[in-house]
């Protein structure tokens, strides 16, 4: 029954909007005296919609169990419980996933670690073997059983040794003639650009007197032409302390 109350409310909210969009239009469409008619029924029609949705509504409401809404509540409350359990979940198994994934990686780097620290303890006492019979034998031992493991470790993988050495011989004979031409191209090439430098460098030589005589003769003209122009300048200063002198000797008074 409270579901069906709740459900009446959208009918009524259409309803509601169905009244203004009436007035609206009667509004738009009607002359002045048949627009204030129908905006008055229309405003009747609205006023009557929102007194039955308020009705609707108390009834609805009235209807509604709130032992239900109670229910309603504890069951989204349960709900983000269980999605802030699971999220703390997931946090603790990354948490411990990361942590696994350090440890693993630590162990896996653990064998070399060793390997590589008793080699170097080893190979700092290999020079006592001269003093001492026990570590000389002990060395001897260890060169034995590593030259017995690369014996066997050589049977193991022979087979699959021999496979990729005649691949290898196979790839560099069907390489061989692709390299050739290539180094026969590049060849050329270099051989082209030497003999373009020679060209260069016999074109520079060719060049090089006709530029140097070109810059000294730049070089002359501009030293005859300050020179000529630090003479008129000289003969214009001797012509204006000529010309002072002849004034002074015009008026020898100073002009007065």
């Amino acid at each position: 029954m409270a579901i069906q109350g709740l459900a009446a409310i959208p009918a009524l909210f259409r309803a509601l909007s169905a009244g203004r969009a009436v007035a609206s239009a009667a509004s738009a469409s009607a002359s002045a005296g048949q627009a204030a008619s129908a905006g008055r029924v229309a405003g009747q029609t609205n006023f009557a919609a929102k007194d039955l949705f308020k009705q609707a509504f108390q009834k609805g409401g009235k209807m509604i169990d709130p032992s239900m809404l109670s229910k309603q509540h504890d069951a989204t409350a349960s709900a983000e419980r269980e999605t802030a359990a699971k999220e703390d979940a997931t946090e603790k198994l990354r948490s411990l996933s990361g942590a696994a994934r350090k440890g693993i990686s630590s162990l896996i780097l653990l064998p070399p670690a060793a390997i590589a620290f008793s080699k170097a303890m080893l190979n700092s006492q290999e020079s006592m073997r001269q003093f001492s019979t026990k570590t000389a034998l002990a060395f001897n031992r260890l060169e034995a059983g590593r030259f017995s493991r690369q014996q066997t470790r050589a049977a193991a993988t022979e087979a699959t040794t021999e496979g990729l050495a005649d691949a290898m011989n196979s790839l560099e004979k069907t390489l061989a003639p692709v390299m050739s031409g290539l180094t026969n191209v590049m060849t050329i090439i270099a051989t082209h650009g030497i003999k373009a430098v020679e060209g260069l460098i016999a074109v520079i030589r060719f060049i090089n007197p006709v530029v140097n005589a070109a810059m000294k003769r730049m070089e002359t003209q501009e030293a005859e032409a300050a020179k000529r122009a630090s003479s008129v300048a000289f003969e214009n200063l001797d012509r204006i302390a000529e010309a002072g002198r002849n004034q002074r000797n015009r008026f020898p008074g100073g002009g007065k």
